[in-house]
């Protein structure tokens, strides 16, 4: 049997256009994509840092609200047990 005999190995040939190719998307990415990325997701997170306070304010008030309301009913619904509202 002749298998495994020998041995042979090719270095992949790359050519200047694709060198060219990937020198560009590298500089594009490395240059340009990431930085803006990372731009945008520091902007996005400073202004959730910034709104945060009034967005806890906001469902502080609204928590607030609601139970108002829950209370209300609760007293307008023990008012019509006892045989009407008031």
């Amino acid at each position: 049997m002749g298998f495994g005999k020998g041995s042979s190995s090719s270095a992949p040939v790359v050519t200047e256009e694709q060198k060219e190719l990937l020198k560009a998307q590298t500089g594009f990415l490395t240059g340009t994509a990431l930085p803006q990325y990372q731009q945008t997701i520091g902007g996005a997170e400073e202004r959730m840092n910034l709104a945060q306070p009034f967005v806890n304010q906001a469902a502080q008030a609204i928590f607030g609200r609601a139970g108002d309301i829950a209370a209300g009913a609760t007293q307008t619904g023990s008012e019509l047990a006892a045989g009407g509202a008031k």
